[in-house]
């Protein structure tokens, strides 16, 4: 029997809902591809299928798709709505991280994600409480927007003192019991709080602020940094003890600047989903595309997901520019091809007419996508003329 053709990793990944659909044959192809592939564990398509078969056990919904502009560019993806987040996955390497956050939620571990600025963090988060199974609520908190007088008060609660204004506060972890409690940036804590937070991990006990006695507590942790909490823990900014404690499951979200073949794709299907609720078909120009792949992202999908959604409120009709993304002037010199005297087409464009002609379409229907797509305003007759000056023969009757 012959083995399956395996992906490269560049053709297939795990990624967010995908703007074009397989056909029922191509689908049965890949994932027969992917399954053979399941004794490999760090082959993409078995992260994709595992992922995939993960999230449903735990009840996030998922489909499967199939996304590019040509067969040899194809893409199988993920897309996978955690509560109200509409969430992102990349990389086999991010793709790794969702399984082992899943995972860690089953088994009731402490998981500590790593990452930079939205890159994802809350939406990790949320799948660790899904996959843990627990009936209470996830409650997230921002640890740099708490302050050093409130902070315990915030977490632990705090008790009516008759002598002051202060009125009673159940606290986090009391609101959190039975659920997960989510602690963002919490390499902000002050050492004395995180001492206190140390205790109520380890016993699973708590005292609220000017109380005697104390309460029994079940709450999940995941804690989030966008720190090197390593060199914190080194220069005495950070205990030791607690660093250990919440990193017994360590997940690292690797930035979108490390994965620039999939910044595309992403932006893809940010706008595929903003298209849906608008109920206007978008789509990039060239350039457009240029500079998403060139820019740093240093917001990382986030920022991304903003520019797109900004563009497509200020302008809700027509191709998306570079310039609309507020990037044109972060474009590198070297310049995109330009059409030639010769034929009118850019290669990008020929090739556009070729990738469809490959996907059996006629000539009518290729000429309304290609202005679209980059912004043409071209006729039939302007069309035919340019082909045939590119030495592009015309489909017949069509």
């Amino acid at each position: 029997m012959t083995a399956a053709p395996r992906f490269t990793s560049e053709e297939l990944v795990a990624e967010a809902f995908g703007w074009r659909a397989w056909d029922a044959a191509e689908a049965e192809r890949v994932e027969a591809q992917a399954r053979a592939a399941t004794a490999d564990s760090d082959n993409p398509a078995h992260l994709v299928y595992r992922l995939a078969d993960e999230l449903t056990e735990i009840g996030i919904p998922v489909r499967k798709v199939m996304t590019g502009l040509s067969p040899a560019r194809r893409r199988l993806i993920v897309h996978a709505r955690v509560e109200e987040d509409e969430s992102v996955v990349g990389s086999p390497k991010r793709a790794a991280a969702w399984l082992n956050t899943a995972r860690a939620g089953r088994a009731g571990m402490p998981t500590l994600i790593c990452g930079q600025t939205g890159t994802g963090k809350n939406a990790l988060a949320r799948v660790h409480h899904r996959a843990s199974g627990r009936r209470g609520e996830f409650l997230a908190e921002n640890c740099a927007a708490i302050t050093a007088t409130i902070a315990e008060s915030e977490l632990f609660g705090c008790v009516q003192n008759a002598g002051t204004s202060v009125a009673e506060r159940a606290g986090l972890f009391r609101r959190a019991n039975g659920g997960t409690l989510f602690l963002d940036e919490i390499g902000e804590l002050s050492l004395d709080i995180q001492a206190k937070l140390l205790r109520a991990i380890e016993s699973g006990e708590m005292r609220r602020a000017g109380g005697m006695s104390t309460d029994k507590v079940d709450v999940a942790i995941v804690a989030a940094t966008n720190r090197n909490l390593k060199e914190d823990v080194a220069a005495g900014r950070f205990r030791e003890d607690l660093f250990y404690r919440l990193s017994v499951v360590m997940i690292d979200l690797p930035p979108l600047s490390e994965w620039p073949e999939e910044i595309i794709a992403i932006a893809q299907s940010i706008l595929s989903r903003a298209s849906m609720k608008s109920g206007v078909e978008r789509a990039f120009t060239p350039l457009a595309l240029r500079a998403i792949a060139e820019h740093d992202w240093p917001g990382n999908v986030r920022q991304l997901k903003h520019a797109i959604e900004r563009a497509c409120c200020l302008w809700p009709m027509g191709p998306i520019s570079a310039d609309q993304l507020g990037m044109e002037q972060s474009l590198r010199p070297d310049p995109v091809p330009r059409p030639t005297r010769a034929s009118g087409f850019s290669a990008e464009q020929l090739s556009f007419v070729r990738d469809r002609r490959s996907e059996g379409k006629t000539e009518k229907e290729i000429l309304p996508e290609l202005n679209h797509v980059f912004g043409l305003e071209i006729s039939h007759a302007t069309y035919c003329r340019r082909l045939k000056s590119a030495g592009v023969s015309r489909l017949r009757g069509r």
